[in-house]
């Protein structure tokens, strides 16, 4: 063998045990991934669960990490908007650089909640060349009991928190009115640890004398150092119809405690309207029997002299009773943008606009559009009465991509609609159904059950 082929090939036997050496180092990376439930004694439903999913690698981060989080019937999960905290541990000898992530879980249902094994992927830093190294790691399963607050077996969407504030305003203040005259009703709720979407809806209900028209609710949250404040603002506006005596029934918010243990009730009194006759409807109706009675002269044919009597009574009652028309008009079209069918067909506009967080907002306000009789909307109650596993999978993955990091185009606005579009028309099919039967005053032969 030549001189130079022995050069030639140290050269490459040299390059050889370099990329060798190199992967081999690569491959040793230690890499760690642990998964944590916060310390307490008791987890109530509606209360903030803390999670913790802690990264190790025995380099230095590099790049952002990836949580493949599963999806939980009946459990939501909220990424804190905070950086990790940094830290180091050794392990078996080894030393590691730990990044520590945190999540917030509310639980809407008792029993051993399990929160299986995920995925997640993240970088450090390669032994050469600069170049990263990715690692693709697993968690332990994870397994906690949550419990019903005592004596709260009888209510829905319990608040669990640290503090419940209700305020409440009227504009103008419920005091003289008369026909005709409108009242608008705001309350806020606010709670620390808790979304504004976990607050139940109001209970709305009918009183006889009274129109009730609700506003939309506004739902957001605030968040304050890993903290987050969530509020909800529920406004009403009662226009008085008749006169007479009308009792508005007081309200009653019951919270659990998480730290003293124990419920609270905030109460709001009872509101007395004492609605007086409007003075120009009673001379309104003074002029109309007036008109109507005074003879006068015909100059005119009968059938001209008639015409232009009903011609002047409608506009002098236009003009008296123009108050109440306008009113009357303005209560149509605000009964017209608050129906059921405007809610829905602006959840269907959500829908379109691929924003989940908007959808989420719009999905909820429907059902609480659906459920003005007193009864508190529920997405769960929804989705289980629908007995649809399509709309059960759709809304898991809405509610899994706005509280939590998912990948994209895990939910489809479109395949969500017509889900819940199909669910809505079973729905009402039952309510027409149910009506016919009462109508005729038969049994239901083959009764739908809910």
């Amino acid at each position: 063998m030549s001189k130079k082929n022995k050069i030639f090939n140290i050269i490459v036997s040299s390059f050889l045990l370099l990329i060798l050496c190199t992967i081999c180092l690569r491959a040793a990376e230690p890499a760690r991934v642990s998964a944590s439930i916060g310390e307490a004694e008791t987890f109530w439903v509606g209360q903030r669960i803390p999670f913790y999913v802690k990264l190790k690698t025995g380099k230095w981060f590099t790049g952002t990490p990836k949580f493949y989080l599963p999806e939980i019937p009946g459990v939501l999960v909220l990424k804190i908007e905070e950086r990790p905290v940094l830290g180091s541990e050794t392990i078996d000898e080894t030393s590691y650089t730990t990044q520590q992530h945190e999540f917030a879980l509310f639980v809407r249902r008792t029993g051993t909640i399990v929160l299986p094994g995920f995925d997640v992927s993240f970088s450090s830093a390669g032994a050469s060349f600069g170049k990263s190294i990715q690692h693709k790691l697993k968690t332990a399963e994870l397994r906690f009991q949550v419990k019903m607050p005592p004596g709260a077996g009888t209510l829905s969407n319990i608040i669990s928190t640290t503090h419940l504030e209700v305020n409440e305003s009227w504009e103008p203040q419920p005091e003289a009115a008369k026909v005709g005259d409108a009242f608008t009703r705001t309350i806020k709720l606010k709670a620390p640890h808790i979304p504004g979407m976990a607050f139940p809806p109001l209970p709305v209900k009918k009183s006889e004398g009274l129109g009730i028209y609700t506003k939309k609710p506004v739902v957001q949250d605030q968040m304050e150092r890993g903290d987050f404040i969530g509020e909800r603002i529920e406004t009403i506006t009662y226009v008085c119809e008749k006169e007479g005596k009308i009792e508005l029934p007081g309200l009653v918010f019951s919270w659990w405690d998480v730290n003293n243990r124990e419920f609270h009730q905030i109460k709001l009194n009872p509101v007395i309207l004492e609605v007086a006759a409007n003075p120009q409807f009673s001379t309104a109706g003074e002029q109309e029997t007036g008109a109507q009675t005074q003879p006068g002269p015909e100059p005119f044919p009968w059938w001209a002299a008639g015409i232009g009597l009903l011609v002047v009574i409608i506009l002098v009652l236009l003009i008296i009773f123009r108050r109440f028309l306008i009113l009357r008009f303005k209560e149509r079209q605000a009964a017209r943008r608050e129906s059921e069918a405007a809610y829905f067909k602006r959840f269907k506009k959500a829908c379109r606009s691929g924003s989940a967080a908007d959808v989420m907002q719009a999905l909820m306000t429907w059902l609480d559009r659906n459920n003005i009789e007193g009864k508190t909307a529920r997405l769960e109650t929804f989705v289980s009465q629908a007995n649809d596993p399509g709309l059960a999978k759709q809304v898991l993955s809405l509610e899994t991509n706005l509280y939590a990091l998912k990948r994209k185009g895990a939910w489809n606005g479109k395949t969500l609609y017509r889900a819940v579009k199909k669910a809505r028309h079973k729905q009402q099919k039952k309510k027409n159904y149910r009506s016919l039967s009462q109508i005729k005053g038969l049994p239901v032969l083959n009764p739908i059950s809910d």
